[in-house]
């Protein structure tokens, strides 16, 4: 899209160069033509009707090519523009994105699971409802002496 807008502001510029070079090479013709008319006696102050109606084009001319090939220039500077917002958005959106994940994946990271310890083995007999008498070592004996 933006190609296009170049080539059309390009075409507009060839264009209005050409045309240009017309008018000047046309002014350049009349330019000797109305000296000699002036040298031959005639002393007229006044131009003649085909360089004023030519003075007259050039200048609307110009005016519309400046329009013309301002109208181009401010479009595409105005899509140059939204384009670039549009990758600021989308660079935003990635970052926001990005950190998004980082949180999740801070919220979802494996925490230390407890060591299970093996269940004790059952005790086959019969059930021991009173503390088991241990037999004493002889140092608590001797030490109470």
């Amino acid at each position: 899209m933006i190609k296009q807008h170049i080539k059309k502001g390009k075409d507009k510029a060839v264009e209005a160069a050409k045309k240009t070079a017309r008018q000047v090479g046309e002014e350049l013709i009349e330019i000797p033509k109305q000296t000699v008319k002036e040298v031959a006696g005639n002393t007229d102050s006044h131009t003649s009707p085909v360089v004023e109606a030519m003075q007259q084009k050039t200048e609307e001319e110009e005016l519309r090519g400046r329009q013309s090939t301002d109208e181009p220039v401010k479009k595409l500077d105005y899509l140059e523009k939204e384009l670039e917002e549009l990758r600021k958005k989308r660079k935003l959106e990635e970052e926001q994105k990005k950190l998004y994940e980082q949180q999740e994946m801070i919220g979802k990271e494996p925490t230390p699971k407890p060591l299970l310890e093996p269940p004790a083995k059952k005790k086959m007999g019969l059930p021991i409802f009173g503390k088991k008498k241990t037999k004493g070592t002889g140092e608590m004996l001797k030490s109470k002496k």
